[in-house]
């Protein structure tokens, strides 16, 4: 009984976050990532856009949630048989999960710090582009592209020490 009434609570609590308190206007609530359907943040180079920073899980369980939106995400990416190909993680790479790959599509050069290290292997990048849950890759099964990138960049790990 106490597991029902902590899930009835639960419950609760997520629809307040997302309703407007007494006194506040109905505008729609923005979350950093969509949840619960809501918009994201404006984006910087476009704040008529909405820029959804999504974690790689998010998109793998939830790819019609961002359906042509414009996305930002962090992941490894690799040339696979040609193609740019983001993972979730090394890991996903290396234990060959092509379903969790995430084909990326240029239509400019790749920066020189991207080229160079291309050849060495899975190494970690944030990217900007517009999502499309629609492609399912050719003879290698895919979740999703993304297009019309607007940023990719090597992601340097700062240490903590």
């Amino acid at each position: 009984m106490w597991n029902g009434v902590c899930v009835v609570a639960l419950l609760f609590a997520a629809a307040l976050v997302l309703q407007p308190a007494d006194g506040e206007s109905s505008v729609a609530i923005k979350t950093p990532d969509g949840r619960f359907g809501s918009e994201c943040y404006p984006w910087v180079g476009d704040t008529s856009r909405e820029l959804c920073d999504v974690p790689f899980a998010r998109l793998v369980a939830r790819p019609e949630d961002y359906h042509g939106r414009l996305i930002s995400i962090t992941g490894f990416l690799v040339s696979d048989f040609g193609k740019l190909v983001m993972y979730p993680s090394k890991e996903t790479y290396l234990a060959a999960a092509e379903i969790e790959g995430l084909e990326l599509f240029t239509d400019s050069d790749l920066p020189e710090e991207i080229d160079l290290s291309i050849a060495q292997g899975a190494f970690p990048v944030y990217v900007i582009g517009v999502f499309d849950a629609k492609h399912a890759g050719g003879s290698i099964a895919r979740f999703g592209a993304l297009r019309e990138i607007k940023a990719l960049v090597k992601v340097k790990r700062l240490r903590s020490e």
